[in-house]
């Protein structure tokens, strides 16, 4: 008798609340604070760093960052130069692709004779 009262007395407060509740409120305020970014390198295989910090991501990878604020983007790769840029999305999903300029190898040989 008293868990068909808990349970009726569910099933009413299930259908009495509003939709949208307060938690509901709150967790779309947050999802609205971040941005998914779609950040592609060429080549592929580029470490991503989140303003001066280290990320877990290479490229091709679909971060999280703040949305209507500029994030630092520093795409690292081998034998690549570092390429730095700010990003600011004012959408929940962007997408940023950079071609990476690869460093001239200069022989030693080579480089004595142009002095």
């Amino acid at each position: 008798m008293v868990f068909d009262l808990l349970g009726l007395c569910l099933l009413i407060f299930a259908f009495w609340t509003p939709k949208e509740s307060l938690v509901s409120k709150i967790r779309l305020n947050r999802l609205k604070q971040k941005g998914a970014c779609m950040i592609v390198s060429d080549p592929c295989g580029a470490e991503i760093w989140i303003n001066k910090k280290k990320s877990k991501w290479i490229t091709p990878a679909l971060v999280e960052l703040p949305l209507n604020e500029e994030a630092e983007i520093h795409l690292q790769k081998e034998h690549y130069k570092t390429h730095r840029a700010w990003i600011r999305s004012s959408a929940e999903l962007s997408f940023y692709y950079r071609t990476l300029e690869k460093i001239k190898l200069v022989l030693v040989s080579e480089a004595t004779e142009e002095k």
